[in-house]
């Protein structure tokens, strides 16, 4: 049985997550962290069929009750210091959090090894994200111009990605390099690319200087 301790346990997506534990067969929910419900058994701070309880910090959690995976669904303020406590515990750790950034993984790479865990970072992804970046790589080795898109909320803090290089297709030459400073994307190949911040209030170009009202098209 591999014992699970849940960061965020009250967030908004808790509910399918704890539900899935509770279903599995070799998982049990051993414990969760959350600053507002610290205290509270499982059973009453989420409804969970486990018989834990509920810490305040991950160390809590960790030091309080047997745990071999942590399952990070913070925030991009909590996230570092969870996973970096997990990890140099020895627990295996699963990122459902975004805001780590590329310099971040590198660290929490070398940590992890050192470590003997796994780490998987799946935040903000599906099989159907994976799915349409795929379709976009292939589709983008046939047009000149594109636009980018990029939704979230106005108060969602940036990452920033270290350029890296795009995968080569076989048979293929051209490539993109691609960086995100803060909430711009460029292509250093392609410099006709568009980028377009979505934000409450409406478009919101990624240069300065230049923004679209609410309803208009970019």
């Amino acid at each position: 049985m591999v014992n699970v301790c849940f960061a965020g346990i009250t967030g908004w997506t808790a509910p399918a997550i704890v539900a899935a534990i509770d279903q599995a067969d070799d998982l049990t929910l051993s414990s969760g962290v959350s600053r507002s419900a610290a205290g509270q058994s499982l059973v009453t701070a989420v409804g969970s069929a486990s018989h834990g309880s509920v810490y305040a910090t991950v160390a809590e959690a960790l030091e309080s009750a047997p745990a071999d995976v942590l399952v990070d669904y913070t925030s991009a303020a909590a996230v570092k210091s969870n996973v970096w406590t997990a990890v140099g515990a020895g627990v295996h750790v699963v990122i459902g959090s975004s805001g780590l950034t590329s310099d971040d993984y590198e660290e929490l790479d070398r940590l992890a090894r050192d470590r003997g865990v796994g780490v998987i970072a799946a935040g903000n992804f599906s099989v159907m994200a994976a799915v349409l970046r795929r379709a976009a790589s292939m589709a983008a080795e046939h047009l000149d111009r594109w636009e980018i898109i990029d939704y979230a909320s106005d108060t969602k803090p940036g990452i920033r990605v270290r350029p890296r290089r795009r995968p080569r297709p076989p048979g293929r030459r051209r490539t993109a390099r691609w960086r995100v400073p803060g909430r711009r994307l460029r292509s250093r190949a392609r410099p006709a690319v568009r980028p377009w911040c979505a934000r409450r209030g409406g478009w919101r170009a990624a240069g300065p200087g230049r923004r679209r009202g609410p309803g208009r098209r970019p």
